[in-house]
């Protein structure tokens, strides 16, 4: 058995660690910006955390945006790159270049995220060359006009907590192990 390394070469793990690194966070949580994000944005934060979105380690930047809408691929020329990974927010109360918000889903907080870049964007563009229309009746069409924000905002994240799953993940030990030694077996 032959083993393929990660989309972009590196698998990435974001996960906050030590654990008194996540305590500390956790119990400064007062001092950070505060964003609201919905399910579907903690679903993408635990796949870019777990290396599911292996070589992202956060939400794209302009640059990568851009390039995943024109060219299909990340600005580093990681090919294919179809789907842009953002998180779009209102009006931000919080800079770019360096500041770290904790980004929330309900009361509970999922992820740090340094801010590298605020940025604004055409929702018709975004659709159409994502999905090749801006057909409301398309369901990725649909999502991307119902998102809520003017803004994006792009930079690194670090899990802090994960969501309840009723199916225990998997990816971060098990899975990964058993991966592993599977694609050694095979290069023996």
């Amino acid at each position: 058995m032959v083993s393929k390394p990660p989309h972009g070469g590196k698998l990435v793990r974001r996960i906050v660690a030590p654990p008194k690194t996540r305590e500390r966070i956790l119990s400064e949580q007062e001092e950070y910006p505060r964003v609201q994000i919905d399910h579907g944005r903690v679903i993408d934060l635990e796949n870019i955390a777990h290396g599911v979105y292996s070589p992202l380690k956060g939400f794209l930047t302009r640059d990568d945006f851009e390039s995943v809408l024109h060219d299909m691929r990340l600005s580093d020329d990681t090919p294919p790159w179809t789907i842009p990974i953002v998180l779009d927010v209102e009006k931000p109360d919080f800079e770019e270049g360096g500041d770290a918000v904790l980004l929330y889903h309900g009361d509970l907080p999922i992820a740090r995220m340094h801010v590298e870049e605020i940025y604004t964007y055409d929702k018709r563009e975004f659709a159409v060359k994502v999905f090749k229309t801006d057909d409301p009746a398309h369901p990725g069409v649909a999502r991307v006009m119902e998102m809520g924000g003017d803004y994006l905002i792009g930079g690194e994240i670090e899990l802090l907590n994960e969501l309840p799953n009723p199916s225990p993940s998997t990816l971060s030990g098990p899975l990964r192990r058993e991966f592993s030694s599977r694609s050694s077996a095979g290069r023996r």
